[in-house]
């Protein structure tokens, strides 16, 4: 069976392809498809697996495609704010483990991997310094925050 020709085609991963080829495959609708994939928490290899091609493919049309390069950075907002999302839905153990994991690789500046320096203080006081990196803080401000509220807008 010959494979399909025309907007139906699907692009052939091969990693180390020219750039040129990598090229080739290209689509405008990629931009919104990795909005949306990253927004479901998927990283940029797993879009690339969705849709068949190499991650070095993708990193190729985020170097040549301005447009598309935009679209990531937006999707990689997307990803944190699933990720984070989930994280606030509660949970405990390896769930609540996985979701930071997850986090501090989809997002390093605010769940750095190493703490802070500044111990954070709980509601009550008590010193709570191993969870002082600011994606920490972030997560427990909302927490306090739901707490003190009466169920409204946090």
């Amino acid at each position: 069976m010959a494979a399909p020709k025309g907007p139906d085609r699907k692009p052939k991963p091969h990693k180390g392809r020219s750039e040129r080829a990598a090229l080739a495959d290209y689509r405008e609708e990629y931009c919104e498809d990795v909005v949306e994939s990253m927004g479901r928490g998927l990283s940029l290899t797993a879009f690339a697996g969705e849709i068949g091609v190499a991650r070095s493919d993708v990193d190729i049309w985020v170097k040549r495609r301005s447009g598309f390069a935009a679209a990531v950075a937006r999707g990689k907002a997307r990803r944190v704010l699933y990720l984070e999302q989930r994280l606030l839905e509660g949970g405990t153990g390896p769930h609540v483990s996985s979701q930071i994991f997850a986090l501090k690789h989809a997002d390093p500046d605010e769940w750095p991997d190493k703490p802070a320096s500044a111990a954070i203080q709980s509601k009550e006081g008590v010193d709570r310094g191993d969870a002082s990196t600011p994606g920490i803080e972030k997560v427990e401000r909302i927490i306090v925050k739901s707490e003190n509220s009466d169920g409204g807008d946090l």
